[in-house]
């Protein structure tokens, strides 16, 4: 069980059942998603009724309980114990739902996608080389290069973003060219052999605030491929296999552990 897939099994379930489903149904299932990862995926835990609908948006009691008791019976939650009024805690646990191959959603992001490329053809590598990062849409990149380029956008936005929370003024992320950030990143799938499962490792990583050398260190992607065997050799080192915990926001773990 993980977001991902848990997040995509209901935005498979919402696109089959328009009729049914409000968006209060997903601001509420976003939340108990939420906060199950912040618990470190406990199988039961506490659903304090005013924190459900505090951090699902949902001002109305008889609204947040009927949401609640769809989601029970679409079978996205399992209710352990019930709470006996709005000022207390129901006991749940998430349902392991796996999200349908070949869904109907899929089949119409698919259409759309192949409607779209027959209006934006992928453009030549050469022309592609002098453009920004930031100017290039998905669209105009060859279809095996796509998986990639997302992964480049993202890692330069962790990095942006680091640069931004420590006022560090970095123009040459923000205005790098295609061949200049992708190259590297190329190279490190090609010829260095690592996974895309490895960078988005590295790229987790980075994005954990206790990791605060690398997150220093890492300021393009020649830095990553230069540095990024150290750093895979010490997520392996630092993971543990039998805990899947992650860092978690203390005051709100320790609120929600309270109604356990």
């Amino acid at each position: 069980m993980n977001g991902y897939n848990l997040h995509r099994a209901w935005y498979n379930f919402v696109f089959d059942n328009p009729g049914i489903v409000r968006t209060q149904h997903t601001s509420l299932y976003l939340f108990i998603v939420e906060t199950c990862n912040r618990l470190g995926w406990k199988r039961n835990f506490g659903l304090p009724t005013n924190h459900a609908m505090e951090g699902s948006s949902i001002g109305n009691y008889q609204t947040f309980r009927k949401a609640f008791d769809d989601l029970v019976k679409w079978g996205f939650i399992k209710l352990i114990q019930k709470s006996t009024n709005q000022y207390s805690a129901n006991v749940v646990a998430l349902c392991n739902t796996e999200a349908a191959k070949g869904s109907a959603m899929d089949r119409a992001l698919m259409n759309q996608c192949k409607s779209t490329e027959d209006i934006v053809k992928p453009q030549t590598s050469k022309t592609l080389n002098n453009k920004k990062m930031s100017e290039i849409e998905i669209s105009e990149v060859p279809h095996e290069e796509r998986g990639l380029l997302k992964y480049g956008i993202d890692l330069q936005e962790v990095i942006l973003n680091t640069a931004n929370q420590k006022n560090v003024p970095l123009k040459k992320v923000e205005n790098t060219s295609y061949i200049t950030w992708m190259k590297p990143l190329k190279f490190m799938i090609e010829k260095d052999q690592f996974s895309i499962k490895d960078l988005r490792s590295i790229l987790n990583y980075l994005e954990d605030p206790e990791n605060e050398f690398w997150r220093k260190t890492i300021l393009d992607t020649k830095g990553l491929r230069k540095n990024s065997s150290k750093i895979l050799t010490e997520i392996n080192s630092t993971s543990k296999p039998s805990n899947g915990k992650i860092p978690t926001d203390d005051s709100l773990t320790s609120k929600l552990e309270s109604f356990e």
